[in-house]
């Protein structure tokens, strides 16, 4: 899961656990995806990490990692505001009118000739798309499951069974076998 915590100052970080406190989205089945939505939320809405007010607080604000070099710094109003977009974000609420703005920079730095800050801009781009369209799983249950799903297809003649087994909400596995559709199956 990715979790903003509830704090004064609230700060993003990966966990696998889930407390009662905190805003918790996920869970992502795919850690790379995880990963660089994690990076874009901190990079987009300026949202912290445990680490980034630490020794290095002055470069992280120099290549906009942080809001501000230290802590106190940080104007808590606007910064608020920055939190809860980047929760609806996460909640895939404002996704288009982000990809909207990406853009808009993305073909200004192409126009500029910035072609490397361009190609970054793409790939952020991409990352919301996929992520928003194969995550649609949003599970904080404190038991277990299993789903299994039959898909027939009549044209290859072939049925599709999946089995997905979910632990605390989380996807822990997923099987899918393949079969060929016989009269004496049905």
């Amino acid at each position: 899961y990715i979790k903003i915590t509830e704090e004064k100052i609230p700060k993003i970080t990966f966990t696998r656990k889930i407390t009662k406190t905190g805003d918790y989205f996920g869970p992502y089945t795919n850690s790379e995806i995880r990963r660089e939505l994690f990076f874009l939320v901190t990079k987009i809405f300026g949202i912290i990490t445990k680490s980034t007010n630490s020794s290095k607080s002055t470069l992280n604000y120099q290549i906009a990692m942080s809001p501000a070099r230290t802590l106190d710094e940080i104007n808590i109003e606007e910064y608020n505001k920055n939190v809860k977009l980047a929760k609806e974000f996460l909640l895939g609420k404002n996704t288009k009118e982000i990809i909207l703005k990406l853009k808009e920079k993305m073909q200004l730095a192409s126009k500029n000739e910035n072609y490397e800050i361009a190609l970054e801009i793409k790939k952020q781009i991409e990352i919301i798309e996929n992520s928003f369209e194969k995550q649609k799983v949003d599970l904080i249950k404190k038991h277990d499951q299993d789903i299994i799903a039959l898909i027939e297809n009549k044209i290859e003649n072939k049925v599709v069974i999946v089995i997905l087994n979910i632990s605390k909400g989380t996807i822990t596995s997923k099987k899918d076998y393949t079969f060929e559709i016989y009269e004496s199956l049905l």
